[in-house]
């Protein structure tokens, strides 16, 4: 059996002249990639209707494996192969292509650190808020959602230097000229 890789629905607003985000709405439902992808699950149990999927980091680090079975015509019989997965790998080329399908509209094309930094900071700040003015109930579950986003950013800390250097701009730039 295949491990699933888990994510959230989420709903984007882009302002129609700029291009960037005004809002990035999560939803509190977890959902698999194979849900949102195959059977096409684009509603939350709340009925909260979303148009895009994330994965979400929950800092696995460690291989899994996965047995695979097929036939073998050379061999004329049943064969069964056992395959390493590593999780941070799979996360990664399903976050980079979710990402950039959301951010581009096409998972094929490349997200800048900028885009990245427009997008993942409207994700926290529009869930954030929907718990504070009591939108969304505020709940162990919307909770752990803000630490998953903060796992994201701390995963993509590590993962891209160009991430820390623009946020080092900004804060400077915020800094001399608030």
């Amino acid at each position: 059996m295949d491990i699933a890789t888990l994510g959230i629905g989420v709903s984007i607003k882009k302002s129609p002249l700029t291009g960037k985000f005004r809002w990035v709405n999560p939803t509190m439902d977890l959902i698999s990639m194979r849900a949102f992808t195959k059977i096409k699950v684009r509603a939350s149990l709340e009925a909260e209707r979303f148009t895009h999927w994330l994965p979400l980091y929950f800092g696995e680090s460690e291989d899994y494996k996965v047995e695979k079975e097929h036939y073998d015509h050379d061999l004329d019989e049943h064969v069964k192969e056992i395959e390493n997965k590593n999780m941070k790998e799979r996360f990664h080329a399903h976050f980079m292509s979710s990402i950039a399908f959301i951010i581009n509209g096409n998972k094929h094309k490349k997200v800048t650190d900028d885009q990245i930094l427009d997008f993942i900071p409207k994700l926290l700040t529009t869930h954030s808020l929907a718990m504070m003015d009591e939108s969304r109930h505020v709940s162990i579950v919307a909770i752990r959602r803000l630490f998953n986003f903060i796992r994201i950013i701390r995963y993509l800390i590590q993962k891209f230097p160009g991430v820390t250097a623009v946020i080092d701009q900004k804060l400077e730039q915020f800094i001399n000229n608030p």
